[in-house]
């Protein structure tokens, strides 16, 4: 595959041809930041968060008018597995993308690919508490931090609601005091002709999304340690079995192949096909694609039996690769690239931007990103939001691939149902793939 650039000069002039930056071990920054040329490149997906860095990197030129940054973005889908590569090459650029979600920020870590920042943050005395807490500690390996945060959600803990389908039916919004029994009473009675009552994410949205129905009923879909599987504890059976009698039940949620006619829950919820919709906080810009066709509004889901709104913190985060010879550089870059202002305009939603926020209080509670009024009910979820949890051989992407996307489509095809021996068998094939020693 060909490899994109783009180079953006911060000189405030023309282009320059830049020397190699110093020498610098992974332990020291090297020379002082913006004391000599130095070139970075900076590893993104495209189309993506591409258009915000566009805007926000020319402001490093007023501190360092030497640094050229070059940002080489890669399709989504092959993004992993190219920063994998590059790294077994030795060939990674200056600083990159990652995430927790699937571990990939953790296994990098492992393989020696990112550079540990404790050392940096010490050195000038970087108050972590500017982040949230939880998006922090899901940057770190064995305790030490990779990765500082980039972005942060709590996953799919809130439901978007078609006001207008709920008014044509004489029902009110609902909020967080609203029950589960509740819901399936207003889904009942919002179903009508082609919409659904209730919009669920079932379909592809494996570890995270379980992870966050698991938790509502007080189950957890791993061990703290990541090494056990608990897909079988009845408690993480009863939340499958809740989800699932949406469906086959109670008939206010479609199928996958229901689902599907309709071109997924969120372009379903966005064409009007659905009066709830459980959601991710990158759909708060669908306003801009609705327009005037009907008000969306949202709310927490409600608490599950075990007393909470099941969340788990999913973040995203900006390395340096170890290799770098530009670590002061690349520190500079990273921490301009994870600041306050960077964050709102995640939020805002512009350019490529999903509308998730920057992992950071200020972020969440700033006017500008509270003047969308979908935005109150993710900064609730946020503070309240669970701790992050992975497999400790960071094999995520394997038990969601080769298990639970499967193990849960059959489900929701209705090819199967979620009793205790087929849960143990689901909860038995991750057994296997957490037994993997840690590795590539």
């Amino acid at each position: 595959m060909a490899l994109s650039r783009r180079s953006i000069v911060l000189s405030g002039g023309a282009a320059v041809v830049l020397a190699a930056c110093g020498e610098a071990t992974p332990t020291t920054t090297g020379p002082k930041a913006g004391s000599r040329p130095a070139a970075i490149r900076l590893h993104v997906r495209a189309g993506t968060e591409v258009d915000t860095f566009d805007q926000r990197l020319p402001e490093l030129s007023q501190k360092f008018p030497t640094v050229k940054v070059t940002i080489e973005p890669f399709p989504s889908a092959d993004y992993l597995t190219k920063i994998t590569a590059l790294m077994a090459a030795n060939s990674l650029g200056d600083t990159f993308w990652g995430g927790n979600a699937q571990s990939q920020s953790s296994k990098w870590a492992h393989l020696g690919g990112s550079r540990q920042l404790d050392d940096l943050v010490r050195g000038e005395k970087l108050d972590l508490g500017q982040w949230y807490r939880g998006t922090v500690e899901g940057g770190k390996l064995d305790g030490k931090l990779f990765g500082l945060p980039f972005k942060l959600h709590p996953s799919f803990c809130v439901m978007y609601a078609n006001v207008n389908a709920l008014s044509e039916e004489g029902q009110k919004l609902p909020d967080a005091t609203t029950t589960w029994d509740q819901l399936i009473d207003l889904s009942r009675r919002v179903k009508k002709g082609d919409r659904w009552g209730i919009l669920i994410l079932a379909n592809g949205q494996a570890g995270q999304f379980w992870w966050s129905w698991g938790r509502s009923w007080g189950a957890e879909l791993l061990s703290a340690d990541g090494k056990k599987a608990q897909l079988d504890d009845p408690k993480f059976v009863a939340a499958i079995q809740f989800a699932y009698d949406l469906t086959f039940r109670h008939q206010v949620a479609p199928s996958i192949q229901q689902l599907s006619t309709i071109g997924g829950a969120g372009t379903g919820f966005e064409n009007g096909y659905g009066g709830l919709m459980q959601g991710s906080s990158s759909q708060k810009s669908m306003p801009t694609r609705v327009k005037d066709k009907f008000q969306i509004a949202n709310f927490l889901w409600p608490k599950g039996p075990g007393g909470q709104r099941g969340s788990i913190a999913i973040s995203d985060y900006l390395h340096i690769a170890r290799q770098t010879q530009c670590a002061g550089e690349a520190w500079e870059l990273v921490k301009h690239l994870c600041d306050k202002e960077t964050g709102i305009r995640l939020g805002e939603g512009t350019g490529g931007a999903s509308g998730t926020c920057g992992g950071r209080p200020d972020v969440y509670r700033h006017e500008r990103i509270m003047a969308n009024p979908l935005h109150r009910a993710w900064l609730d979820a946020v503070e309240q939001v669970m701790p992050f949890r992975e497999p400790h051989n960071f094999r995520m992407q394997d038990i969601e691939d080769q298990v639970l996307k499967p193990g849960f489509d059959a489900l929701w095809k209705g090819e199967q149902t979620p009793s205790g021996s087929y849960m143990k068998s689901l909860n038995d094939q991750v057994q296997r793939i957490l037994d993997m020693p840690r590795g590539a």
